[in-house]
């Protein structure tokens, strides 16, 4: 009878393998989308106060796809120049919400940054570039509101996490590359705004090296229904459009200062290395943190578990980097600037 099961359970895997590889990928998507990459119920009212911090939930920006809003973090007492943080979440391309951000963008605006997180279209109902080109959405929206003077894009910072974080990348990329922008089918935005420099935390920087890394097994199946799901082909490892999701392949000399991490356990530390290195060669500003796996142990995602070692040094890293590179408050009139 053992044997009946355990070959009734192979048959079943095996079935499973063919629909998802050949078929569809929605079967196994949609166990992810309802355990690992689960969105969040979000019960929060409209408006509140933490930590005298006013935050403001789900407030629309313009945009022609889904899960377009953000909510606001509004700091209590905002820094000189007021610097403002646009975040954008993990999650895989098919999960995640901005509310997973709440204590790391609270802790923030509780530290004079001005945040904003940001939802966007999620695979497979939105296929790439969208989330991109939601980035740029948002910024739109964010310079149209006047009545906000706490949104300084003259003062700006990009963060992102996990996915979000190569989400973050190629935007930048595009804006200061226009062939780049013209193959992923995007617009320069046609806005005022300096940005100061960027976060990185947790990203896939190498779609193609990440997949090749799963071969076989049940990890496999993972990055190809999610490759599958995002890119919108079943063989978008050679499709002609997964090479532009190759951060590295893109980056310029005028990238913006950059501060990267990476847990080292089931993350993508090798990426992050990588990408700190090209930058670091292109004499682009960076800041790292990576950790010793005999002293630490860092999960995908660690520097959200802010009672943890590995997330307090992140957490004050984030802070010297942005207190670093944040434009500085104007001089007094009648004073010289130095430069």
């Amino acid at each position: 009878m053992l044997y009946l099961w355990l070959g009734l359970g192979l048959l079943l895997l095996a079935i499973a393998a063919f629909l998802l590889i050949y078929i569809s990928p929605g079967p196994l998507l949609h166990f992810m989308q309802r355990t690992i990459f689960k969105i969040p119920e979000d019960a929060r009212p409209s408006c509140y106060i933490d930590r005298q911090v006013k935050v403001t939930v789900s407030l629309p920006y313009v945009s022609d796809r889904p899960g377009n809003t953000y909510d606001l973090y509004l700091p209590p007492h905002a820094l000189a120049q007021a610097p403002t943080v646009l975040w954008v979440h993990g999650g895989g391309y098919i999960g995640g919400d901005k509310l997973e951000v709440r204590p790391y963008a609270t802790a923030l605006a509780a530290s004079g940054y001005t945040v904003v997180v940001m939802n966007y279209a999620l695979a497979p109902q939105s296929q790439y570039p969208a989330p991109v080109r939601q980035v740029g959405d948002c910024l739109r929206t964010l310079a149209a509101q006047p009545q906000r003077p706490q949104l300084n894009l003259q003062n700006l910072f990009l963060a992102g996490d996990s996915a979000g974080a190569q989400i973050v990348c190629q935007f930048i990329e595009a804006q200061q590359d226009p062939q780049y922008a013209a193959l992923l089918g995007l617009e320069t935005v046609a806005i005022s705004y300096r940005l100061q420099g960027v976060l990185l935390y947790c990203g896939p920087y190498k779609m193609k090296a990440a997949a090749s890394l799963a071969a076989s097994g049940p990890a496999a199946w993972l990055f190809r229904a999610i490759g599958w799901a995002y890119e919108g082909q079943r063989n978008w490892l050679q499709g002609e459009r997964v090479g532009s999701t190759e951060v590295e392949n893109f980056l310029t000399p005028d990238f913006p200062p950059t501060y990267i991490t990476d847990g080292n356990w089931f993350s993508f530390e090798a990426h992050a290395r990588s990408l700190a290195k090209r930058l670091q060669d292109l004499q682009v500003p960076v800041v790292t943190r990576f950790f010793d796996r005999r002293r630490h142990k860092a999960l995908h995602e660690f520097q959200f578990q802010l009672d943890s070692e590995p997330a307090r040094l992140t957490w004050t890293d984030t802070l010297n980097f942005l207190n670093r590179f944040r434009r500085p408050a104007a001089a007094p009139a009648g004073c010289p600037t130095l430069t």
